[in-house]
C-alpha cells in the first residue's frame, strides 16, 4: 500500500469526521509493514474522494486510530480507457482488476464469450466484495481513491449489439491478433472515454469481432505477439 484508503464507515462520528479508526488488514499493514509509529504520519486518501495526510494519535490491541490532517490534493488523472473484458479465469480476474484500477482505468464491463466457460460466472470473485477488494488494492499502489464501476453482461450478443454501440462516442476499438490496423488513439485530443474490447484467452472468435466491427469498434492489433490478458490491459493501456 503506498496510501491507506478509507471511507465514512471508518470516520469516527464523534471527531466530526476528522478521525479514523481502523482495526482490520490496514492497520496491520501500518504496524507490521510500515512499521509507524504514534506521532508519525503516513498518506491517506478517501474512496471517491481527496487525499492527504493523517497522523497515529494511538494504537492499542490493534486498533489504530488516525488524525486527518491536510485532505486537500485531488487524485491522478484517470485513464481515458473504458476497458470491455471478456470474463477471464477467476485468478487472472484478480489480477486484471487489481492492473485496472492500478493504471486508472475507471469503467470496466466484464462481458461473456465463446471461449469463456460458463462456470466463470458463478466464481466468488465476482461478488460485490470481492471486486472491491481486487480493486483497492490496485488504487492503493497507485495513491488513488476513485473506485471502478464493473458491470457484469453475461450474454455476449445482447451486450454487444445493445449496450456497446452507446459507449462509443468517437472511436471504439477491439483488438484483433492479426489485424492489421495498428493506429490507436495516443496523444490524440478527442473528448470522452474511449472503449476497447479485449478478449479471453486466445482472443475473440471471427464473429465476435465481426459483431462488434457491426456496431461501430475498430478492430486494433496490439503488436506482433500475442499477450496473455493480464498483460493486454497495461499494454493497451501504455498505446492511449
Amino acid at each position: 500500500m503506498n496510501i491507506i484508503l478509507f471511507d465514512d464507515d471508518d470516520l469516527s462520528p464523534a471527531s466530526g469526521g476528522e478521525t479514523v479508526f481502523l482495526a482490520d488488514h490496514r492497520a496491520v499493514h501500518i504496524q507490521t509493514v510500515l512499521k509507524l509509529a504514534v506521532g508519525q504520519t503516513l498518506r491517506m486518501g478517501k474512496l471517491n474522494g481527496r487525499l492527504g495526510v493523517g497522523e497515529i494519535i494511538s494504537i492499542s490491541n490493534g486498533k489504530i486510530e488516525i488524525r486527518l490532517d491536510v485532505m486537500n490534493e485531488a487524485p491522478p488523472t484517470p485513464s481515458r480507457m473504458e476497458l470491455i473484458l471478456a470474463l477471464p479465469r477467476p485468478k487472472s480476474l484478480k489480477r486484471c482488476l487489481r492492473a485496472a484500477a492500478n493504471l486508472g482505468i475507471k469503467s470496466i464491463h466484464l462481458i461473456h464469450s465463446q471461449r469463456v466457460d460458463k462456470s466463470y460466472w458463478k466464481a466468488p470473485v465476482l461478488n460485490p466484495e470481492s471486486l472491491r477488494e481486487a480493486l483497492i488494492d490496485g488504487l492503493s499502489i497507485a495513491r488513488d481513491t476513485v473506485l471502478p464501476v464493473v458491470r457484469l453482461h453475461n450474454l455476449f450478443r445482447p451486450f454487444v449489439e445493445d449496450v456497446a454501440p452507446h459507449l462509443v462516442t468517437s472511436r471504439a476499438f477491439v483488438a484483433a491478433p492479426g489485424s492489421q490496423n495498428t493506429t490507436f488513439m495516443k496523444n490524440s485530443s478527442t473528448a470522452g472515454l474511449i472503449p476497447l474490447a479485449i478478449g479471453p484467452e486466445g482472443g475473440f472468435n471471427d464473429f465476435e469481432v465481426k459483431l462488434f466491427n457491426e456496431n461501430g469498434f475498430e478492430s486494433l492489433s496490439l503488436g506482433d505477439r500475442v499477450y496473455s490478458v493480464e498483460t493486454a490491459v497495461p499494454r493497451a493501456e501504455a498505446l492511449m
